[in-house]
């Protein structure tokens, strides 16, 4: 095979590759749920107290998430459970903001997460309940 047909078939066998790629459906990355939602809930989160993530993971279950952001001025938090979609009805996001002091601390996020589960129908709470961590 010469330089020249050699260089033919490389220009086929691209023009064929960028043919089948132009017709490829688009994927968009996967992007965590948190990092959707960030604007929506005032930037970043702060970072998150060990015992905040442990309560939620153990009341909830890991795959819901948590943003936490402190207020300007006051001793506040604003402490925000992310439902992830596979429990939720909301067709964009489902978040379940609540402003909880300093001095509250856990005891207030723990009373969250269990006002949050009790949301739910009993079958999905169920499922909730059934993704929990198992503590050994």
């Amino acid at each position: 095979m010469t330089n020249k047909e050699l260089e033919i078939k490389v220009n086929e066998l691209t023009a064929l590759v960028a043919s089948v790629v132009g017709k490829l459906p688009k994927v968009e990355p996967s992007i965590p749920l948190e990092n959707k939602i960030e604007n929506v809930l005032g930037g970043q989160s702060d970072p998150v107290p060990h015992d905040y993530r442990v309560a939620v993971d153990e009341l909830l279950n890991k795959d819901f998430g948590i943003h936490v952001k402190a207020s300007t001025g006051l001793p506040t938090f604003k402490f925000t459970v992310l439902v992830p979609k596979k429990y939720s009805k909301e067709p964009e996001y489902d978040v379940r903001p609540r402003v909880i002091t300093y001095a509250e601390g856990l005891s207030a996020v723990k009373d969250w997460c269990e006002r949050v589960l009790s949301t739910f129908e009993p079958g999905l709470k169920q499922q909730i309940i059934s993704g929990r961590t198992l503590i050994t």
